[in-house]
């Protein structure tokens, strides 16, 4: 495991929905760098939602300690967790409740009893944030799916929150949008120092990624750096993932899998 400043950690963490039933999740050991960008990968029903809900105090683990900035979650209150912790869901049509953008995002900060001057000020300067100031009077149900995902991710921007879980926020959305999507997100890290997490099963959106763990039938199948990982001798297709595109165009040259982007496979070319 390499070594870093981590915001999460799973120390020894199983899990189970039922007393008596299945393990969900067995020993997971893993650490959550402060500041970058983490994709857990996995394919359906490989226990990475399952994830998401002990990171956002949803669920408790049957054993082990969850540590958010050293401190075991189980310790701190589930409010706590969600004024550090912020999440934007696969449906975007699931995460409106306001008339129009502005009053979506103002939303939230409406729950935490902001006062209307500093309200007034952070939401026009997090929807500049994402893009979306232009439609601030606009009805949430008149955006695409790339706009609305955007615009949640501004109302969690908005708390102030230190870690963005994206739970297969691109799955519902074109190319167009995903990678408009994706932009977005890199650029939030970078200028924010915010931690990201996706949660998603396409390995495409994975390599802009800093950090990847990869989760297989509840388990931690392989982490590292994409480059590292790709490089290495774990077979992902073997559990159920798809290479991206510019590493199965370099697979069906002949050459071994190794980690390669679209531009770097077009200069091969």
């Amino acid at each position: 495991m390499e070594s870093f400043d981590s915001v999460i950690t799973f120390e020894d963490i199983s899990f189970r929905y039922q007393e008596e039933g299945p393990t969900i999740l067995e020993h997971i050991n893993f650490d959550i760098p402060r500041g970058k960008w983490t994709s857990i990968v996995g394919h359906n029903g490989s226990g990475k939602s399952t994830l998401t809900k002990l990171m956002m105090g949803i669920e408790q683990p049957h054993e082990g300690q969850i540590y958010f900035n050293q401190q075991a979650t189980s310790d701190m209150e589930l409010e706590e967790l969600r004024q550090h912790i912020g999440i934007v869901f696969q449906n975007p049509e699931n995460q409106f409740v306001g008339s129009t953008v502005e009053f979506d995002v103002a939303f939230g900060l409406e729950n935490h009893a902001t006062d209307y001057e500093t309200m007034h000020r952070i939401v026009p300067e997090v929807l500049e944030d994402v893009n979306m100031l232009q439609y601030k009077d606009s009805e949430p149900s008149a955006l695409s799916g790339g706009q609305k995902q955007r615009v949640a991710i501004a109302g969690v921007l908005a708390l102030n929150t230190d870690v963005i879980i994206l739970d297969e926020a691109t799955s519902m959305l074109d190319p167009e949008g995903r990678n408009e999507l994706i932009t977005l997100i890199k650029r939030l890290q970078a200028e924010k120092n915010v931690t990201i997490i996706s949660i998603t099963h396409d390995l495409s959106e994975v390599v802009d990624s800093d950090y990847m763990i990869v989760i297989d039938q509840g388990r931690v199948y392989t982490e590292g750096t994409p480059r590292s990982v790709f490089n290495s001798q774990h077979d992902l297709e073997h559990i159920g993932l798809d290479l991206p595109f510019a590493m199965r165009m370099y697979k069906a040259l002949g050459h071994e899998t190794q980690y390669v982007t679209y531009d770097e496979l077009v200069k091969m070319l």
